[in-house]
């Protein structure tokens, strides 16, 4: 889609989601218009409202490995060079630690919220916010072929439409999937509380798109809403150990009847994002051992062979930087 940069309706919903204070921390998915030539809209606009300022350490995500290298190169030209972390892979393998809080995220999706997208508000980006942070998101409107917010909506309007009614009355929303994704969003974000700045429908391009902005993000919200699981089922992925103790998105044990392969494998879905983070170059050659390290772990059903997950991860991490001790090569354990 071209020039979506000079969309009306998106400059307009743009500007009122970067109305937030100036941030510590900001994350942005800032997005490049090859036709125009032009990208980080988004940024540029939080810069002009004072959101980004002098100190801001910005986290910007691409997924797209052509234009990553343009985004940051965008960055740089903006004058943010040296508080940039360019992230060149999928949002949902984004992991954000627990070093500086966020204060302000814009997740600004181009198609529909998605389950891992939602896994990963759930696990990573709700223990990240700050208190007092500010959320903002977009996503496409449109729920065909969209299996997770189907299934979503369908329990929000069954076993959980008494929340679901209380949401839509309280904040004014009553179109179903402008509903959905808010109501989605809360149980990713389950635990926190927030004020509801509204929805806004606009158009980007050719396609119907709906934005939020929650303000004030803070501790303590409701626990009894439910979860990202008893309202998706096995749509959504378990959830990952929390950055934060005591968060609510905090992994649970691994379900009664999960083998330990089941478990080791999980584990090794790890490996190439940790060394994401310290050596990029290293991703592929990850990515190469996590599925080699995949096919010996699952020969080991037949066998009943017992391995921990960390000899296997620090096994595979190892291999991916081309190294095994000669004594050990050939044995999972190294």
């Amino acid at each position: 889609m071209g020039r979506w940069m000079a969309a009306p309706g998106k400059a307009a919903v743009r500007a009122w989601q970067v109305e937030a204070p100036a941030a510590g921390r900001a994350l942005f998915l800032p997005g490049w218009d090859e036709e125009a030539g032009d990208g980080c809209a988004c940024v540029r606009e939080a810069m002009r409202t004072g959101l980004v300022g002098p100190r801001t350490q910005v986290l910007a995500v691409e997924r797209d490995p052509v234009l990553a290298p343009r985004v940051a190169a965008c960055l740089d030209e903006l004058g943010l060079a040296g508080r940039v972390r360019m992230h060149g892979r999928e949002l949902s393998r984004l992991r954000l630690g627990t070093g500086q809080p966020l204060d302000y995220a814009f997740v600004d999706l181009l198609g529909n919220l998605d389950a891992p997208t939602a896994a990963w508000m759930r696990d990573e980006l709700a223990p990240a916010l700050s208190e007092g942070a500010t959320l903002a998101m977009t996503f496409a409107y449109g729920m065909r072929g969209n299996r997770f917010l189907a299934r979503c909506a369908d329990a929000f309007e069954g076993r959980h439409s008494g929340h679901a009614r209380q949401a839509a009355s309280h904040f004014g929303i009553h179109d179903r999937l402008a509903l959905a994704g808010l109501l989605v969003t809360m149980s990713a974000l389950r635990g926190l509380s927030f004020t509801f700045a509204g929805a806004l429908h606009y158009r980007d391009g050719v396609r119907s798109m709906v934005a939020y902005r929650l303000d004030g993000i803070r501790r303590g919200g409701p626990a009894s809403w439910p979860s990202l699981e008893e309202v998706a089922g096995d749509v959504i992925p378990h959830a990952r150990a929390s950055r934060l103790a005591g968060h609510p998105g905090a992994a649970r044990r691994p379900p009664m009847g999960m083998t330990r392969v089941e478990r080791l494998l999980r584990a090794l879905d790890d490996v190439p994002a940790t060394l994401a983070g310290r050596r990029p170059g290293h991703v592929a050659a990850a990515d190469r051992a996590a599925r080699e390290l995949r096919g010996m772990v699952a020969s080991y059903r037949e066998g009943g062979h017992d391995r921990s997950a960390a000899a296997l991860k620090a096994w595979a991490t190892r291999r991916a930087r081309g190294w095994v001790h000669p004594s050990r090569r050939g044995r999972a354990g190294a």
